[in-house]
């Protein structure tokens, strides 16, 4: 069942079956919020089993050999760590220690159960390559969602008139979901796709033992390599990025949040004060002895936001004027335009570090390259010296 494995494999850690990655991050986001220290394992154990059961990997035959865990290192110091181990330790040999802040999601580690004689294939040095590969693909599928949440708050606002307000958090939001998108689909269907389908040609036409640990190994090196694994300083740039993409997402998450809870408390206030005039209303008409004519108000959580159209459009024309005021500030247009620059130097560090290495030792990486820069708006902007120190006029 070597192959049943590798498929339960590839679904669980390489996200073959994306549905099972979405139902697990719904449920345990919050729990994954957390510092690692202060995340449930057993909680977080039974929600990737909810998990597995209720996406299409339900009736996968290897679903109960899958657990996790929480890593006490981030994955550049468990790279160190692997890469390391063997070695003399020399006086100023740099030892990592546990993570301070290290969130669960990134300290989330899964791992596989298997007994022999499928352990000759998948050893413990083989999971670990697959922990590797995982770790990377889930943290930068969690991003994206997260920066895709942005996305949907920014379409809260999207029938306002606050397009030149929000302009700049809008193009900075694109450009990062873009870089993202394209880092993923790099992952997935330019690397770890082609190679699995050539290691599962080469397992057909093997003939013993010797050839099936060759092409897995070969197999689990090259994604290494080509996803970046292989790259302490990419791999650092890379978080880098990730991270500013992930605090831009929570400072955008919050500003919606607060402006979208201005406009349902102007629409509240509305809804109360047309149902106290209409009982007032009533209770004159019998005082005065006139018969009460029946008034419909919108009730709160009913149809239209349930507050009624005058109090949807105030609220909406409250909202429109907190975020005009708010962006207009010094204070917020400061913060769009720091997180623009941080972004853009990180950006220009991984593009000319990747440019470097696809074109001196890893020319599978161009491929990437061409994905982030398709129409050669970054070589233009970015690195045109480190391009004509190189004698690269472009792709």
């Amino acid at each position: 069942n070597l192959s049943a494995h590798l498929r339960s494999l590839s679904r669980f850690f390489l996200l073959e079956h994306g549905d099972f990655f979405i139902q697990f991050m719904d449920i345990a986001e919050e729990e994954l919020k957390k510092e690692a220290k202060d995340v449930s394992l057993p909680r977080i154990q039974g929600l990737l089993q909810l998990a597995i059961q209720t996406s299409t990997l339900g009736s996968d035959p290897h679903r109960d050999d899958l657990t996790c865990s929480l890593a006490s290192h981030n994955l550049i110091q468990h790279l160190h760590l692997i890469q390391s181990a063997g070695e003399e330790p020399t006086s100023n040999a740099y030892i990592p220690q546990g993570s301070q802040g290290l969130k669960g999601v990134e300290a989330l580690t899964l791992d596989y159960r298997v007994g022999w004689p499928v352990s000759l294939v998948l050893s413990r040095r083989a999971i670990t390559k697959y922990q590797l590969l995982s770790r990377l693909l889930y943290f930068s599928k969690h991003v994206e969602l997260r920066v895709l949440t942005s996305w949907q708050d920014h379409q809260s606002t999207k029938r306002m008139d606050v397009r030149a307000a929000m302009g700049q958090s809008y193009c900075l939001r694109h450009r990062m979901l873009h870089f993202l998108q394209n880092f993923v689909y790099y992952v997935t269907l330019e690397v770890i796709g082609p190679r699995q389908h050539e290691m599962q040609a080469g397992l057909k036409e093997a003939t013993d033992m010797d050839q099936v640990l060759d092409l897995h190994e070969r197999f689990l090196d090259t994604c290494l390599k080509q996803c970046l694994l292989a790259s302490q300083d990419l791999l650092k740039t890379l978080t880098k990025l990730m991270t500013t993409c992930l605090l831009f997402s929570d400072q955008m998450k919050s500003f919606v949040s607060k402006s979208n809870d201005l406009n349902k408390k102007v629409s509240e206030d509305c809804a109360t004060s047309a149902s106290a005039a209409a009982t007032l209303a009533g209770q004159n008409r019998r005082n005065s002895g006139i018969k009460a004519v029946p008034v419909v108000v919108p009730a709160i959580g009913g149809p239209l936001k349930q507050h009624g159209p005058k109090g949807a459009q105030e609220g909406k024309a409250a909202q429109e004027d907190y975020i005009k005021q708010e962006t207009s500030h010094p204070a917020f247009q400061s913060m769009v335009t720091k997180f623009e620059d941080t972004f853009n130097a990180q950006l220009k560090e991984f593009l000319e570090r990747l440019w470097a290495d696809s074109h001196r030792h890893h020319p599978q990486l161009s491929s990437l390259c061409v994905r982030l820069d398709y129409n050669g708006f970054y070589t233009g902007h970015f690195a045109p010296e480190v391009l004509g120190g190189m004698g690269i006029s472009g792709y």
